[in-house]
């Protein structure tokens, strides 16, 4: 290949446009570059093959027997650019080829899977490779179009774009029995149910105004999946302590006046890659999905950054 790079594209190019131009200057005419730039170029080209690839006369110019099988070769690779050129022009206009998601579990099957249903019908040439996972991906390293994150700070090198922002509410399930809480102190007497990894009382920080409380809040039961949190405090009549954008219908928000640490929702991409149809239109399509989600929900949760 570099052999080939070496022998000079742009020189067979030229070489091929002599040829289907009948001559030195109608090519001349055609491409707008110089006679004796055109005549020299040739040259070259010959030099470097070691055989003649044109027999000039003072009328015409015809193929050597080499000239004709280069020339074969010159107008595969001509064709073969333009319909590469053609490719890139179609996905600069209309989204396509093959798009590859991450996003968190939780997240994921809240609203991401309704936005990607609707983008796919919107544009039948793209095809989604989808992942949801716990663990912590990095486009640039895992191959992947669009991270998705909650609360995570991105590298550096990574285009970020905000998709809205959540918090951490307490809501009451219906069968829900105890005493109305009236400040977060309360809370560290009711076993709670919820997202994460460890069953030890977990510190976390209210605000309402000027005031800020701190207080641990025990752990009945926590998981990676909000599914099992949501059944578990349903089935004993608990609490749970979830992301606004998945809780349940029917359930009662406690402490509403109350307010835990917002956490940001982005998606990452690499730089370099963010100007494609495919991944802007994606984004567009997450920050108005997840806009429009919360608000069907009622989400007090902000909407993304303009």
């Amino acid at each position: 290949m570099d052999e080939l790079i070496d022998l000079g594209l742009d020189d067979l190019a030229l070489f091929a446009r002599v040829v289907e131009a009948g001559g030195f200057t109608a090519a001349a005419r055609r491409t707008g570059t110089p006679q004796a730039t055109i005549s020299r170029r040739i040259a070259q080209l010959e030099a470097r093959f070691g055989l003649p690839l044109l027999i000039r006369t003072t009328r015409r110019i015809a193929l050597t027997e080499v000239g004709r099988r280069v020339y074969d070769h010159a107008q595969l690779m001509l064709e073969q650019a333009d319909a590469a050129l053609n490719a890139a022009a179609e996905m600069a206009r209309e989204p396509a080829g093959r798009l590859k998601v991450s996003a968190p579990v939780i997240l994921g099957q809240a609203f991401i899977s309704g936005i990607l249903a609707d983008f796919l019908i919107e544009h039948p040439k793209v095809n989604i490779c989808l992942e949801w996972t716990t663990r912590l991906v990095d486009p640039l390293e895992d191959d992947v179009d669009v991270a998705i994150r909650v609360g995570q700070s991105p590298h550096p090198a990574l285009s970020v774009t905000s998709l809205g922002s959540t918090r951490t509410r307490v809501y009451a399930s219906p069968d829900w029995s105890g005493s109305e809480p009236t400040c977060p102190a309360d809370l560290t007497t009711l076993a709670m149910f919820g997202i994460g990894r460890s069953l030890e009382a977990g510190e976390v920080t209210f605000t309402r105004g000027g005031e800020v409380a701190t207080v641990n809040i025990p752990r009945r039961m926590m998981a990676n999946d909000v599914q099992p949190v949501i059944a578990a405090a349903a089935r004993t009549g608990g609490l749970a302590f979830l992301p606004d954008f998945v809780a349940p219908e029917g359930w009662r928000e406690l402490l509403a006046d109350w307010r835990t640490r917002e956490q940001e929702i982005t998606a990452l991409t690499a730089a370099s890659r963010g100007a494609l149809p495919k991944i802007r239109f994606f984004l567009d399509a997450l920050k108005s999905g997840l806009a429009l989600t919360q608000q069907r929900k009622g989400r007090p949760g902000r909407g993304p950054k303009s």
